[in-house]
């Protein structure tokens, strides 16, 4: 089944339109803070008469915290460099794509109450050296339910920053980035009910963010570029309801996969289960992939907890090294790999109808956000919910797969001491040194389960050893944690002195 929107292209959003649109705050007035020659910024002379100067630069606020919007306008074309930092604060570093008179750059990865030194460098198009300007501006603090939130750190991470996906008493549910020193840089700001999920997009573009009804294109600063709700999306694929839940992943340019609910009756009684999208947030196309119902029936397909309206209760998709997409079924304690074309399913790991014997057992308790790390190598977060023989733990496995001998087999875990029982939500991901970054989500007896606490993220190296621990005070629940390079397209400038921006 395939919907289209009436539009040609893209629901998109203006300063005057995305808090009727998106249900976000009001940001207050947009005030331009224009920074010329004669009002008192310090500039140097260019070198060279061929040089570029500066015609305008100028600081638009739009009342945030942690982003902030510059515009640089040259009497000539020219490249612009933009170095900022404050004291204790890594330096960062913003770069122009190429020459031209003007130039706009999103200042992000902030941290609030904080004043930063900024130095715009103009250069000519020869690349001879240009005009130098400097200015300082300061942050408001941090909302008060985000400065509740306590991070502890111990070592050092091997990226510098980590998404937190975070529910507290007071904080409904947002995205919150820290870094290395666990200090708050960006936030969504006009958060929703629920967080499912949250995918970073390619080439700096930003965050996809499935709320508790719709799907938002969120750029590095903060403004909402695309969306569609779960009421268009019913709309136009001419469905009842369209619920989006738990996971949206990039599936690179400007399309996402979708994990949606599907319903169907077997056997005289609807069940619910799952269905893949893509929705491409450019043409705002959206298409049908893949049905849990073509595959499998909850006749003979279903788990301990299965029930119709949740049958299989999917909380993760991830692309594969073959462009495989895996599932992964909570109710069913399975993973299963789609084939790239969306028609087969490859195999099933666990579950009703496995299709490997799973040594020790290592597939009866119930996972979160598996992954195929290399081709036969399966990456999770065992949470232990359903563990047999009532062991109350939680683990970060990776089980080798043998597709001729029909077995799998643990070659990897990771268990901290003590023991963190967390027995849903939670998180894995392999990094490129071979590292695991683990996210143990659910504060003590969240729900009424009995779950351990602390929620703690931890990065550890292949040999188990904690390389850098992230725990979470004052929230009472984390969906997952995503290792990050950077917010947009910002760099460390590490030989910037602290505080100089340069």
């Amino acid at each position: 089944m395939e919907g289209r929107a009436a539009a040609a292209g893209p629901k998109r959003a203006s300063t005057s339109d995305i808090g009727r649109a998106s249900g976000l705050r009001s940001r207050g007035p947009f005030v331009v803070l224009a920074f010329v020659l004669a009002a008192g910024a310090c500039e140097d002379a260019p070198t060279s008469a061929d040089s570029p100067t500066f015609v305008s630069l100028s600081e638009p606020s739009v009342g945030v915290t942690v982003a902030r919007d510059l515009r640089v306008e040259l009497d000539r074309p020219g490249s612009v460099t933009v170095s900022y930092g404050a004291v204790g604060v890594s330096s960062l570093l913003l770069e122009s794509i190429g020459p031209a008179t003007e130039h706009g750059f999103d200042l992000v990865r902030l941290r609030g109450g904080t004043t930063y030194d900024v130095v715009v460098t103009a250069s000519g198009s020869d690349g001879s050296d240009g005009a130098i300007r400097s200015f300082s501006f300061h942050t408001a603090p941090l909302p008060a339910e985000l400065a509740a939130l306590d991070f502890s750190v111990s070592g050092t991470p091997t990226l510098p920053l980590t998404v937190l996906e975070i529910t507290s008493p007071v904080l409904a549910g947002t995205p919150v980035i820290v870094d290395a020193e666990g200090e708050i840089v960006w936030y969504r700001e006009g958060r929703d009910d629920l967080l499912h999920g949250l995918a970073p997009l390619p080439d700096g573009r930003g965050f996809a963010i499935n709320t508790s009804e719709m799907i938002q294109i969120v750029g590095p600063n903060q403004l909402v570029e695309a969306w569609i709700t779960e009421d268009q999306a019913a709309a136009r694929t001419g469905l009842g309801t369209f619920n989006v839940h738990h996971d949206v992943v990039s599936a690179g340019g400007t399309e996402l996969l979708l994990l949606v609910h599907d319903t169907a009756t077997v056997s005289d009684t609807v069940w619910t289960g799952e269905a893949i999208w893509r929705w491409d947030w450019e043409s705002d196309e959206l298409t049908k992939l893949w049905s849990s119902f073509d595959h499998w029936s909850p006749v003979d397909h279903r788990g301990e907890r299965t029930a119709p309206w949740d049958w299989l209760h999917a909380n993760a998709l991830r692309y594969g090294p073959r462009g495989n997409v895996l599932i992964s079924n909570f109710w069913t304690h399975e993973v299963a790999s789609i084939s790239a074309d969306f028609s087969s399913i490859e195999w099933v790991l666990g579950g009703p109808h496995t299709t490997f014997d799973v040594a020790d057992g290592a597939m009866d308790a119930g996972q979160h956000t598996a992954e195929e790390i290399a081709t036969d190598r399966v990456l999770l977060f065992d949470n232990g919910l359903d563990r047999p023989g009532g062991g109350q733990f939680s683990r970060a496995i990776e089980l080798s797969l043998d597709r001729g001998a029909e077995t799998a087999e643990v070659v990897w875990e990771f268990r901290p001491d003590p023991e963190i029982f967390a027995p849903i939500v939670g998180s894995t991901q392999r990094l490129a040194n071979g590292n695991t970054v683990i996210a143990f989500g659910t504060s003590p007896d969240f729900g009424g389960l009995p779950s351990t606490g602390p929620i703690v993220v931890y990065e550890v190296d292949g040999a188990g050893e904690v390389v850098w621990e992230l725990t979470v005070g004052g929230a009472a629940l984390l969906y997952r944690a995503t290792p990050l390079l950077s917010v947009g397209l910002e760099r460390e400038n590490p030989g910037a002195q602290p505080g100089a921006g340069r």
